[in-house]
C-alpha cells in the first residue's frame, strides 16, 4: 500500500500526528508571499524557476545550474529515478515508499535489493552495506534523516558509501528532506560534499515542506554537480512546474534563518519529552527529527490492513501513521509527529489510556 500520513481531508477536528509537519507553523513573511504570489497569479511563473534556484544556490554556496527545483520533493524523486533509469537499485529499508514506487513505475522496471536495518542496531546505517553495492548497483538510495525511525547516519558511514558508489559507477541518492529540522543540520547533511564539485553521481534532495510547513504549496529541491545529468531532468520535467506562490513562498523561506534555529531548538525540546513520556508507555525508538517511531507488541490489523491502536486513536480524535506498510516494520509500528507541548500531552495521555 503507498499510504503517507496527513490524511485529514473531511475529517473536522482531528489532530493530526500522522504528518511531520514543523508545530510552529508557516512563518508570517512566508505566509504573505504565497497570498502576494496568488494575487499576482493571473502571469505566468517564472519559467524554470531560475530565480528560486538562483537563491538556493546563494544560500547553500552552490551554483545556480546545480539547483532544480520540483512541485515537492515527490516531483524531485520521480524525475530522478526516471532519468536515472538504473536496472537494479539497493534500497536502505524501512523507507520512504514513493522511492520503490519511482524506481519500479516505469516500463523498464528496476530490480530492488533491500538493506533492512533494524531495531536490535538501532536502526543504524553501518559499513555492512558496502558488501551490496557491487558492479550491477545502478543507484544506492538513503534517507537521511531516515523516515520513519528518524535516525541521522553517521557522516563517515555515509562517506564510505559514496567512495563506493564512485568507484563502481553508481549513483548515491540521499533524500535529507528533514535534516534541517535537527540540530545535525550542519554535519549530519552532504552538502558540504557537494560544494567541492568531486562526486558527479551523488545527488542530495531536500525540501519546503517540513521545516517551513509549507506541504500543501508543495515546493522541494535537489542538488547534483552533474551540469548533463540535471539537463536532462530539467528537460523531463513541465515548464511552469512551481506555482508563483510556492515560487514566492520559497524565496522569502530562505531568508527564514532565525525562525529555522528557533524550529530546531523547539523540536529538540519537545522531541525529548515525548520520548521520556512514550518510553513509560511503548516500545520508543530515538532519533533526530521531528517524529518518533514506536511498537506496540500486541496490535493486530483490520481487515483494511489498518493497526488497532490507529483506529482507536481515530475513535479519539487523533491521526497517527500506521507504518505496517513499510518494508521490514509490520503490525505494530507507528510514527507519530513532534508537535506543541498541549498536544503531545493529549496524544500521550490518549495512548496512556489504550496501551
Amino acid at each position: 500500500m503507498y499510504l503517507h500520513g496527513g490524511d485529514v481531508c473531511g475529517r473536522e477536528g482531528i489532530l493530526d500526528f500522522s504528518a511531520n509537519i514543523n508545530f510552529l507553523g508557516m512563518p508570517a513573511a512566508v505566509r504573505a508571499a504565497a497570498i502576494r504570489g496568488v494575487e499576482e497569479a493571473e502571469v505566468y511563473p517564472q519559467a524554470f524557476n531560475s530565480g528560486l534556484e538562483e537563491k538556493i544556490a546563494e544560500k547553500y554556496a552552490l551554483k545556480p545550474h546545480d539547483v532544480v527545483c520540483g512541485n515537492g520533493a515527490a516531483e524531485i524523486i520521480f524525475a530522478f529515478f526516471g532519468a536515472v533509469r538504473a536496472r537494479k537499485a539497493l534500497v536502505v529499508e524501512p523507507t520512504f515508499c514513493e522511492y520503490e514506487r519511482a524506481l519500479t513505475g516505469g516500463a523498464d522496471g528496476c530490480e530492488l535489493v533491500h538493506h533492512t536495518l533494524t531495531e536490535k542496531n538501532g536502526f543504524e546505517l553501518g559499513i555492512d552495506i558496502l558488501d551490496k553495492i557491487t558492479d550491477d548497483i545502478g543507484v544506492v538510495v538513503i534517507c537521511n534523516p531516515n523516515n520513519p525511525t528518524g535516525v541521522v547516519y553517521d557522516k563517515g558511514v555515509l562517506l564510505k558509501i559514496l567512495e563506493r558508489c564512485e568507484s563502481v559507477g553508481a549513483w548515491l541518492f540521499v533524500d535529507e528532506s528533514f535534516i534541517e529540522l535537527t540540530m545535525r543540520y550542519k554535519s549530519g547533511g552532504l552538502f558540504d560534499v557537494m560544494n567541492n564539485g568531486s562526486y558527479d553521481k551523488l545527488f542530495v534532495l531536500r525540501s519546503f515542506t517540513k521545516l517551513y510547513a509549507m506541504a500543501g504549496l508543495r515546493l522541494g529541491f535537489g542538488v547534483c554537480v552533474n551540469r548533463g545529468f540535471m539537463e536532462r531532468i530539467r528537460r523531463a520535467l513541465q515548464p511552469w512546474n512551481i506555482s508563483l506562490p510556492a515560487q514566492y513562498a520559497g524565496i522569502a523561506a530562505l531568508e527564514e534563518d532565525e525562525f529555522a534555529g528557533r524550529s530546531r531548538v523547539a523540536v529538540a525540546a519537545e522531541r525529548e519529552y515525548m520520548l521520556g513520556k512514550l518510553g513509560e508507555i511503548v516500545r520508543v525508538c530515538d532519533g533526530a527529527a521531528n517524529f518518533l517511531l514506536f511498537y506496540v507488541w500486541n496490535d493486530v490489523l483490520d481487515d483494511n490492513g489498518r493497526g488497532h491502536l490507529y483506529n482507536q486513536c481515530l475513535e479519539r480524535g487523533i491521526l497517527i501513521r500506521d507504518c505496517s506498510n513499510f518494508y521490514g516494520l509490520g503490525c505494530g509500528w507507528y510514527r507519530v509527529a513532534v508537535r506543541c507541548r498541549e498536544d503531545n500531552e493529549r496524544l500521550i495521555r490518549v495512548l496512556g489510556e489504550l496501551i
